[in-house]
Parts: structure tokens; sequence; C-alpha cells
């Protein structure tokens, strides 16, 4: 059994169906507007991700709070932390999705702050002018307009029957989710199945 990343290099080039899991995943957390997302994890996220994976056993609740252990064979163990030594390296594309645009990690809070600065004129001057469809919509809006992601390809496991996946949404300093969870194979279509570590904010 093996464990791969779904994409072809380590210069964020990702194949159609990955894309399209990839993409599903975000749009779960934002339902329209553009996606803005870093060119790459920040070294404390790779720190987080391998603490959690880089064991003998990955450890998750499922949907009805059932704790869940994965037993990683041998050689599971050592493909799994060789490619998570990869996201090191890993770099997205610029516009890895259709209405997605990139930015550089560090400049990830400069862009929050930047969003949440913007938004806060356009609600004044829905305010100034009495724009009941902003004001009505004033919370959705701002998560949408503000949202910033990190994520990581997907790590596929046992012949691509479950993958690890991470991402990080901020819209504000707490405003946002966490989540690095497992997805299984089901029936054709990738389903969470374990929650590892994460919440909202």
């Amino acid at each position: 059994m093996t464990v791969c990343f779904l994409s072809t290099s380590l210069l964020g080039q990702t194949d159609s169906l990955s894309k399209q899991v990839l993409y599903r995943l975000i749009r779960n957390e934002q339902k329209d507007g553009q996606i803005i997302y870093t060119d790459r994890l920040g070294q404390s996220t790779i720190a987080k991700i391998n603490k959690y994976l880089a064991g003998t056993q990955i450890r998750g609740y499922d949907r009805t709070a059932n704790k869940i252990v994965i037993n990683l064979t041998n050689a599971e163990q050592k493909s799994l932390r060789s490619n998570l030594q990869l996201l090191k390296k890993f770099r997205w594309t610029d516009s890895v999705f259709a209405g997605s645009s990139r930015i550089p990690v560090d400049s990830m809070w400069q862009q929050i702050t930047k969003k949440n600065q913007e938004f806060a004129n356009i609600y004044r001057t829905a305010l100034q002018h009495n724009d009941s469809s902003v004001l009505t919509n004033f919370i959705s809006d701002r998560v949408t307009y503000c949202n910033t992601f990190q994520f990581s390809p997907l790590i596929f496991m046992r012949n691509k029957k479950l993958f690890a996946f991470y991402i990080l949404r901020l819209c504000g300093g707490n405003c946002g989710i966490e989540d690095l969870s497992i997805y299984k194979l089901n029936d054709g279509q990738y389903k969470k199945w374990l929650t590892i570590t994460g919440g909202a904010f």
C-alpha cells in the first residue's frame, strides 16, 4: 500500500480529478465569489500536519464522535513521512481554479486586514444610502469578501481509498475554520470520514 500526492510535481500542478475534489472542498467553505489562497502552507501549519500524520497511527473521530485509529504499516509510515517532507517545497500555481487568485503566504494577514477595511467602507456607504441588500447579508457577505485560504494537496493513502486534507479559512482574527481530516472513497465519491483536529472560530 502506498501513500502519494495526487499532484504531478512540486510546483503545484494538479490533475483534473484532484482539482475537482479540492474545488468542492473549498466551495463547502465559501459558496461563491473569488477564492483567494496562499501559494504554500506556513511552516507552523506544516509542523502541525506532521504532528498528527507522521506517527505510527492516525487518530480521529467519525461523524458520530466514535474514536477511530488507523494503524500504519512500516511502509506506509515511511512513504507518508517522505511525502509530508515535500510540503516544505510544495507551491500552488496561480489561478489553480477558475475565479481564484494566489498570494504569498507571508501576506495572508495583510490581505485579510485589507479586505476587512474595504468591506467596512462598503458597509459604511451602505448605511449612508440605506442599502438594505448589503445590510441584510452583512455577516455572510463579510465572510465571503474577506476569506483567505491555506490548503494542502490531497495526501492519498491505501491505493487512493483514503486521503488526508488540511484547510484553513480566515476572514479575521476571530473568523474562520481550521480542519485536518481523512476522507474516504464511498460509492465513487470522497466523503469526510475522520476529523483529526480543527475547529471554527
